[in-house]
């Protein structure tokens, strides 16, 4: 089952309002609330979904009271019941993840992102998330810019993965022109993206003093 795009619109407003409003200082070490930001730009996959079946309504409205919940708890609970309704539902898989990501649980978080990359493997939300989630695990850098750049492949004007690519190439270090160039791409496309500017400034600095 996939996601139609009447219900990623809400899934994407929720994430918009819970893991946006974050103080521009947290940049120099993105948090997991910062980088979920990813997410609210995919809309290219669910939106040629086809309508939702009859005897598949149950497990979408457990995935709607995911979504209309901001206690993580909750919507682990709620998601894990529409996946256990529906094992080949992608995207409450994915969205599992972000819920386990914000409670700590990264081995989780990668589990669900890969399991949602398996039943929708053009998932490029899912790649970005991934590869945030690598990074933050434990510094799985190769991983993280690998899964960006997936994500990239799939999405071509997938702003946000360019700049977590970014953050990735940044911490690695010796590719700070790599970086820059991620920077700018994501501010090509999306020419008010503050964190980007923020971290192409940074990334100025370390390079030179420019």
């Amino acid at each position: 089952m996939t996601l139609s795009a009447e219900y990623f619109d809400a899934a994407m407003e929720k994430l918009r309002n819970r893991f946006l409003n974050v103080a521009l200082d947290t940049l120099v070490q993105p948090a997991s609330p910062q980088a979920s930001q990813v997410a609210t730009d995919e809309k290219s996959a669910v939106a040629r979904a086809p309508e939702v079946a009859e005897e598949e309504l149950t497990a979408q409205q457990w995935f709607e009271r995911g979504l209309g919940t901001t206690d993580s708890d909750e919507e682990i609970r709620f998601y894990s019941e529409a996946i256990r309704l529906r094992p080949d539902y992608a995207s409450p898989f994915c969205m599992r993840g972000i819920a386990l990501s914000s409670k700590g649980d990264l081995d989780g978080a990668i589990a669900d992102y890969g399991e949602a990359i398996r039943l929708m493997p053009d998932y490029a939300t899912a790649f970005c998330m991934r590869g945030i989630a690598r990074r933050e695990k434990g510094g799985d850098l190769d991983g993280a810019i690998a899964d960006t750049g997936e994500a990239i492949r799939l999405k071509p004007d997938y702003a946000s993965a360019f700049c977590m690519r970014g953050i990735a190439r940044r911490e690695k270090g010796g590719d700070l022109e790599g970086a820059l160039a991620d920077f700018d791409e994501a501010i090509r496309l999306k020419p008010d993206y503050a964190s980007a500017f923020c971290m192409r400034g940074i990334a100025r600095r370390e390079k030179g003093g420019d």
